[in-house]
């Protein structure tokens, strides 16, 4: 779970679920989420270029599926209901982290032991058997770079585009970051 659907919590949430699976699938097929999709299509979806990076790393096909075409997307959404209606329903968590560790012990417990409405299998059995049929992993993660927001306080002073702000003013700079917090200065060599 994440507080906001952006692309950078997108990526790091399939970027996870394949470390998890020790290996990729060959094709992703998603919802014209807009973390992920800045035009949907019939035929031809514009997929954000962040993501086609990601899935170039990984070397995965994303397939947004057809807009405002419910069948195209029943199962995922059956799995959410599924998720929402077993895993979270009538709890209540007091962080993320919490409400994340509760949902992973649940899928070990619970999801990965039970027969699947569609396969008549047992879940993590079945997954055993699709895991050879993975890619494997590539040797590290995908480098992640995002716009941080810093403030000055009030009465520092501070400067935007080469103007100060001025005593007594707050003024947001705007900073490229790595996935590990440190600062770059360009984006090369980050």
């Amino acid at each position: 779970m994440v507080y906001h659907q952006t692309t950078e919590n997108f990526l790091r949430c399939l970027e996870n679920a394949f470390w998890s699976f020790g290996g990729v699938p060959q094709t992703l097929v998603i919802d014209n989420l807009k973390a992920a999709v800045s035009r949907a299509d019939w035929y031809d979806p514009e997929v954000h270029p962040k993501i086609q990076s990601f899935c170039q790393h990984y070397g995965a096909v994303i397939l947004p599926t057809k807009p405002r075409v419910p069948r195209h997307k029943g199962k995922v959404k059956k799995g959410i209901d599924y998720v929402q209606d077993n895993a979270l329903k009538g709890h209540t968590f007091g962080s993320l982290a919490e409400e994340n560790q509760h949902l992973q012990d649940w899928e070990q417990r619970i999801a990965d032991t039970r027969i699947h409405g569609t396969t008549r299998q047992q879940v993590h059995l079945l997954f055993e058997e699709e895991k050879p049929h993975l890619t494997p992993l590539p040797a590290g993660r995908f480098p992640s770079f995002w716009k941080k927001a810093s403030e000055s306080g009030p009465g520092e002073g501070s400067f935007r585009g080469g103007k100060s702000a001025g005593k007594g003013a707050t003024a947001i700079d705007r900073r490229v970051v790595s996935g590990d917090g440190s600062r770059c200065r360009g984006q090369k060599g980050c």
